[in-house]
């Protein structure tokens, strides 16, 4: 349900991974992290459709709040989702 994707990896960009995830149309909820932080980067990210965007080092306890908010928000789309399915019949 959630991805966290490091953009700076040795075989392939995080930018070409979290492409690669959306284009799946799999539901994941991505939150990009880099050592290499910039605005530019992160509104990247964010219209590639990346949830949030951390820089390193982390701060764990933010990580997990967002993980835990990722999740949340996870949950209630596919919520939506089956509501959607129900409606349509």
């Amino acid at each position: 349900a959630v991805v966290l994707l490091d953009m700076q990896l040795p075989d392939m960009s995080g930018m070409e991974i979290l492409k690669t995830i959306r284009s799946s149309g799999k539901p994941a909820t991505v939150i990009v992290m880099t050592a290499h932080g910039s605005m530019e980067g992160a509104i990247e990210a964010m219209r590639e459709g990346a949830y949030d965007f951390l820089t390193k080092p982390l701060d764990f306890e933010r990580v997990r709040v967002m993980v835990r908010n990722a999740l949340e928000r996870h949950r209630l789309l596919q919520q939506l989702d089956e509501a959607r399915d129900i409606s349509s019949l």
